[in-house]
Order: structure tokens, then sequence, then C-alpha cells
């Protein structure tokens, strides 16, 4: 299932593609609808869908503009217009596809074929690239969990490694932090160690052994934990 928005200045557009998807794609569902790039982004943020349908041309902004502003994208974009010339550009935008208004039913279909395939290739990439808010007495920093090494535990404690070099220690133990993060690929190969498997440079033998990190760190790995371990690793 594909959640989309409808951005385009024109309802007329917005009604009939959406009636196309009712009833023709089912696999999508529309969740919104926006007529300017102000609103189109403001709604992308609140909803966070995994498709938009875009214009190019409308009042305040282009789509252009609208994907420039988003920092992050964890969305697939198929720009609808009436207007040829913005074939290449809308490409080089990233987007998976460009149809022309009135839109074709085939072309509709195989645009979304598309998306879905997109959205199957990077969908670990972008649940990886979540952000992680981290509290201490300095205030609150937020860091994307791919820069996240490793996470030492130290009782009602823990301490973040991240990829600059910098250290962050939290009031969270080691078990709230495991629960947090169960949906990334972090393990906990040791009972005062998470580790991002993303760093993970290579695990040595032996019945434990062993994980080489990136930054250079040789984290312990419980004999127990192993086989679990070289399990997701492997994934």
């Amino acid at each position: 299932m594909l959640k989309a928005l409808l951005i385009d200045d024109e309802k007329n557009a917005r009604t009939a593609l959406r009636k196309m998807l009712e009833q023709f794609c089912p696999e999508v569902t529309v969740i919104g609808e926006a007529q300017t790039a102000v609103e189109g982004i403001r709604l992308i943020r609140q909803e966070e869908p995994d498709l938009l349908f875009l214009d190019v041309e409308m009042p305040g902004g282009t789509g252009f503009d609208l994907l420039e502003i988003l920092d992050e994208k964890r969305f697939t974009t198929i720009f609808t217009t009436a207007h040829e010339q913005y074939t290449l550009p809308a490409l080089r935008s990233g987007a998976v596809d460009y149809l022309l208004k009135p839109i074709s039913l085939d072309e509709l279909r195989a645009a979304i074929k598309r998306a879905f395939a997109v959205k199957e290739k990077y969908k670990g990439t972008w649940k990886e690239d979540l952000r992680v808010s981290i509290s201490n007495s300095d205030g609150t920093s937020f860091v994307s969990e791919t820069d996240i090494v490793c996470i030492e535990g130290d009782g009602r404690y823990s301490r973040f490694y991240l990829t600059d070099g910098k250290e962050h220690v939290v009031s969270k133990n080691l078990g709230e932090l495991e629960t947090e993060l169960s949906h990334a690929k972090f393990f906990r190969v040791h009972k005062s160690w998470l580790v991002n498997c993303g760093h993970v440079m290579r695990i040595s033998s032996g019945d434990g052994g062993f994980a080489v990190l990136s930054n250079g760190k040789e984290i312990e790995i419980s004999r127990r934990k192993k086989a679990e371990f070289m399990q997701m690793m492997e994934e």
C-alpha cells in the first residue's frame, strides 16, 4: 500500500486523478490534497506520505521549489503536468516518472509500479535515516541513527558514540534504548553494548569474539548472542 498526496493547483485535475486511483489503483490510498507548494510542504510534514503526485506550475512556487525546500525525502515523486518541457528537470530531481495531462491509465499504472519498486529498494535506508533525540543536562541533540556507531550502558546511564567522534551521556539504561531502536539494525552484542550493524567492519572468530567497528572500537560479543548477531549481519 502506498499513501499518496495530490499537490496541484487545478481542482479538476486533482479530482480526476483521485477518481482514477480509487477506481483502478486500489494499492494507492489518497491521504490528502494541496493546491500550492507551501500547503504541500505542510501536508508532507504532517502526513508523511509514501508518494507525491506533484504538479510543476503552481501559485507561490513550483513543484521543484517544494522538493528543494524539503531536506529529507522519504517519499517518491510522480510529476503530473501539461507542460512537456519539464520532463528532463523532473527526472533529474529524482522523480520516478513524469505524466502528461490528461493522464493515461496505462502510464499511471506503470508509474505506480515504479514507485513501488523504489519504495522496496530504499525502505531500509529510509528507516535507518530516522532521527534520535539525545537529551542531557546540556539540552537536546538530534542525530541520525546512521551517525550512531554504538552505545555503551553503565547502570542507569548510557553513552552514545557518534561518527564525528563526539560522545553523549544520557540518563537512560541500555534496555530502554534497545527497545527504542528495535526497528533499526542495532544489536545488543553484550550486556553493556548496543552496536549499529551498519558500522561493523569485521567480526573476529572464536566462541564469542569481538566486533570491530568503524570508529576502531573492539566490542566483546557474548557467546550466547553470536549466532543471532551473525544472522542479523547477513540479512
